[in-house]
């Protein structure tokens, strides 16, 4: 279990890093290939829009033919992709078409990976285990400024072709650890499983925490970047909020285990809530860096517990958990890309307070389903 961990840690690690890694590099990349606001709103979104094409396929390929070939799809996917982008700087099509199919890549790696850990791990300590490795994808978001700003100086080709160092070694790995097959299942296995509250509550949290992100990630850099910020000092701060989110994590995963999902989910909107209601207004260099700082480890927050429901609600209803992440990263994605797109938008038409005061009320308008989650997640069989 333990050499399980570390793999599925590593492997969504760097898979974040390298997805994370464009948050100091989006002004670059909105001067080098004449990207507007909106435009880099679609880039943002074009790594969660390959996520979503590629999620179901991906959950279907882990359920038919086991978690490891599923692993070994999507790390050679996201090798390639970062080498395409790592070269493509000013080819504002081909960046994001790289994007996209890095996303792609991305659902297969995290539906194998997470799949492969939620079968294997004990009941109870399902959601701890998971926030572990999504702990060590916070890590990766942690290292990915940090590698974008490196990207900043030393250029992104040989950055990004790092990846396909990083995922060679993976798949090495992959191949030295023990395999815990499920029966392989058909994909529309996936529908009566929808019917389980915590499958479906989870799922619709999940699209809540997708939006978030997409919000954030398209709004944050480039605020940080109008009121004067370097890419070193965007990247700082995304890392100082990752250090607070890895820790973070693990520790919500076991609260959700013994007290529930509803009480961190809660919590956790209402964090978004307070960062996207100071974000709005405040326009101060630092008073913005410590908004960011201090709120967005609750965006990462609410995935881990929210996961954990899906998870049990599917052990319940006899679903491959390949499946049951594959939904996840179906609906993670779909609220994602469109926010990300959408928030560019806005953002450009309006300005920044709009896509934030929407942000708020879709975490406003999911309060009672997340008071209800607790109550959703059926123990397992």
């Amino acid at each position: 279990m333990a050499r399980l961990v570390l793999l599925v840690s590593a492997v969504v690690g760097v898979d974040t890093i390298f997805y994370a890694a464009l948050a100091p590099l989006l002004p670059y990349y909105q001067h080098s290939a004449g990207l507007t606001e909106a435009g880099a709103g679609v880039l943002v979104a074009a790594y969660a829009a390959g996520t979503l094409v590629g999620a179901l396929p991906s959950g279907a390929l882990v359920a038919r033919v086991g978690a490891r070939p599923g692993l070994l799809v999507g790390l050679a996917l996201m090798s390639v992709s970062s080498v395409v982008f790592g070269f493509a700087s000013s080819i504002a099509w081909l960046l994001i078409a790289a994007r996209f199919v890095q996303g792609i890549g991305g659902a297969a790696s995290w539906a194998a990976g997470l799949a492969w850990l939620a079968a294997a791990a004990p009941a109870e300590r399902r959601g701890e285990l998971l926030g572990t490795a999504f702990g060590a994808a916070v890590a990766g978001a942690l290292l990915g400024p940090v590698v974008g700003a490196v990207a900043d100086q030393i250029g992104t080709a040989w950055t990004f072709c790092a990846a396909a160092v990083l995922g060679a070694a993976l798949a090495a790995w992959s191949l030295l650890v023990g395999s815990s097959e499920q029966e392989p299942q058909r994909l529309r296995e996936a529908l009566p499983a929808l019917r389980a509250r915590g499958v479906r509550l989870g799922l619709l949290l999940i699209v809540v925490s997708g939006v978030a992100y997409g919000v954030v990630e398209v709004l944050a850099p480039l605020q940080l970047d109008a009121a004067g910020a370097t890419a070193l000092f965007i990247s700082a701060t995304f890392l100082l909020a990752a250090v607070l989110a890895t820790v973070a994590s693990p520790l919500v995963g076991r609260l959700s285990d013994v007290r529930g999902a509803a009480w961190p989910t809660r919590l956790s909107l209402a964090g978004i809530i307070g960062l996207s209601v100071l974000a709005a207004f405040v326009t101060p260099l630092w008073s913005l860096a410590v908004i960011f700082v201090l709120g967005l480890p609750f965006f990462d927050a609410l995935m881990v517990p929210t996961m954990a429901a899906v998870s049990d609600g599917a052990q319940a209803a006899g679903l491959h958990q390949g499946l049951a992440f594959a939904l996840v990263n179906f609906a993670w994605a779909g609220g994602m890309t469109v926010a990300a797109a959408g928030s560019g938008a806005m953002a450009e038409a309006a300005g920044d307070w709009v896509p934030y005061l929407f942000l708020v009320a879709v975490c406003l308008s999911s309060w009672v389903a997340a008071g209800r989650l607790s109550a959703g997640r059926e123990p397992p069989r």
